[in-house]
């Protein structure tokens, strides 16, 4: 019969080594899981950046293609409203001005039997004549001069001629072949009275020819030094 001490001591010397045994199993096991788990965060993280990085790209280009577009829809904006601008308020304002400035000679004076003037009892002030598109044609040199001064007053208000003659629906062909009477009639009014329009002999051409004669050259250069001055209407002529 074996002796129950021996029994105990032997199973004591046997169990630590198989608890070491397990013990070192263990480690082994959990010194393999971070080697096999290391790598992949590395590689979602790469993958994560890269689309991160394209969708950034994406956005951005989207976001400068907008403000293109935004960009170019506003300077269509301000070059539209720049030529309305340019165009039509500045000359309403200038005709206003040129009506409310009495442009109106004797010549443009309303009569009583005008069609503008109201016979309602609401009101009997003359309405004004709507600006013309075109001027009706002169009759004589004094129609020819009343135009002209018309022309000249408008000019000194707007700066340019082509606006003047616009405003007073005339073209500057017009005004620059009845020039020379209302420039021989400003600046040498004596010589002027001494010439005679006959209608039915004398044009306004032919008589505007007769009063370019008789403007001396110590004339011209008054007349040269008045258009400088803005007096008369800057226009190129050949006396």
């Amino acid at each position: 019969m074996v002796d129950s001490h021996v029994i105990v001591t032997f199973i004591l010397k046997i169990t630590p080594k198989a608890k070491k045994k397990t013990h070192v199993q263990k480690e082994e096991v959990m010194t393999d899981v971070p080697e096999m788990t290391e790598h992949k965060p590395n590689s979602t993280g790469s993958v994560s950046m890269v689309e991160f990085s394209e969708a950034k790209i994406q956005w951005q280009d989207k976001l400068i293609k907008d403000l293109e577009e935004e960009r170019n829809f506003l300077r269509a904006q301000v070059q539209g409203e720049r030529k309305k601008t340019l165009k039509h308020p500045k000359v309403l304002k200038m005709a206003v001005d040129y009506e409310d400035d009495g442009h109106m000679d004797d010549g443009d004076d309303l009569s009583p039997s005008s069609p503008n003037i109201s016979d309602s009892s609401d009101s009997d002030t003359p309405r004004r004549k709507p600006h013309p598109t075109q001027s009706p044609p002169v009759k004589g040199p004094d129609e020819a001069i009343r135009r002209y001064q018309r022309v000249l007053k408008t000019f000194s208000r707007v700066r340019t001629m082509s606006e003047a003659f616009r405003i007073n629906g005339v073209d500057r062909g017009t005004i620059k072949m009845t020039a020379p009477i209302a420039e021989l009639k400003i600046v040498d009014p004596d010589t002027f009275n001494t010439l005679k329009f006959n209608p039915a002999t004398d044009t306004l051409m032919s008589f505007a020819k007769k009063c370019a004669a008789h403007i001396s050259s110590e004339k011209r250069v008054i007349i040269e030094d008045m258009k400088s001055r803005g007096k008369l209407l800057p226009l190129l002529l050949k006396y």
